[in-house]
């Protein structure tokens, strides 16, 4: 199924969207981790190990939160681009039609549901 001019005006709005949505996630997030008070004030006054540990728990599950983000971020900014320049819904590995069920439910898709099962089998971090 090809992308109709409504739908692809509809998803470059959610990829907007998603865009601005996820800049201000990371701002604060940045901003909330950039500060040294907050880490004091989680970790408090600390009596033990254990304290320490919990502190830093939670300050690495900050800093994956951002990674997160900022990856997804990483990928709808790619897909505005392709979209600029005429190649949204092009799989940037085969270069075949992305199916327009596939980029309706992850908008920022930039490769057909085979090159991504065998870019993840390939590079199982990503």
């Amino acid at each position: 199924m090809q992308i109709e001019t409504e739908q692809l005006s509809q998803l470059k709005q959610r990829l907007l969207e998603r865009y601005n949505h996820l800049r201000r996630d990371l701002y604060h997030e940045l901003r909330k981790i950039g500060r040294e008070e907050d880490f004091k004030d989680l970790a408090g006054e600390v009596h033990d190990i254990g304290e320490v540990s919990v502190a830093d728990g939670i300050f690495e599950t900050d800093i994956e939160l951002i990674d997160v983000q900022a990856r997804e971020l990483r990928r709808v900014e790619e897909a505005l681009v392709r979209m600029a320049q005429g190649h949204y819904g092009e799989c940037i590995d085969c270069g075949q039609a992305i199916p327009a069920e596939r980029l309706l439910a992850e908008p920022e898709a930039a490769r057909c549901l085979a090159c991504q099962q065998r870019f993840e089998r390939e590079h199982p971090a990503h």
